[in-house]
């Protein structure tokens, strides 16, 4: 008896320092390769988006779909609606440089359809307007993940840093003011 249980202390103890697992989520299927896919189409969104390059970023999105901003301010949180379309016409007309890097994301895959929730962190011409957290809704047409949907909260959200470089994506657009200062 005394092994048993000695024996059952210690599995847990092995199975605790092996590190955080992901519970399975219902509905959801494991799709490493579709995961990588659906990320590799949020890093092109945020690179054509760096560049304003309408097309690239115009060819990445459902042109009906709805973008959901929930800004925070003192007076609470405030909801902005436009259309993908508008927002990708706009892209074209702004000024400066954006830059919107993320970070840990989770992503449910469930056959075409998926959800991506993440940090992220927004500059433009390096300097940071905001921080929150960015959802995607995805659609899988013709073999290629589009952006459906997108929402996004706006904040300032000092709780919201990538902890190191190597973690933030797009690669491409990574700096190392994206990371928290070490303490």
């Amino acid at each position: 008896m005394k092994l048993g249980i000695t024996s059952l202390l210690l599995a847990g103890l092995v199975a605790s320092c092996a590190g955080p697992s992901r519970a399975p989520i219902a509905g959801a299927d494991h799709a490493p390769l579709e995961e990588q896919a659906i990320l590799e189409t949020i890093d092109r969104f945020f690179e054509a988006m760096n560049r304003r390059d309408v097309a690239a970023y115009s060819a990445l999105i459902l042109e009906d779909g709805m973008t959901y901003t929930q800004a925070q301010d003192a007076g609470g949180w405030k909801l902005l609606r436009r259309s993908q379309l508008s927002l990708a016409k706009s892209l074209g007309e702004g000024k400066g440089t954006p830059v919107e890097t993320y970070w840990k994301p989770t992503v449910l895959v469930r056959g075409p359809i998926a959800v991506v929730w993440t940090p992220y962190r927004f500059t433009l011409d390096g300097v940071e307007t905001h921080r929150g957290v960015d959802v995607f809704d995805m659609v899988k047409l013709d073999g290629r993940w589009r952006i459906a949907n997108a929402l996004w909260t706006r904040e300032s959200g000092a709780d919201l840093q990538a902890q190191s470089l190597d973690e933030v994506r797009p690669t491409s657009l990574a700096s190392p003011s994206d990371v928290a200062p070490k303490r």
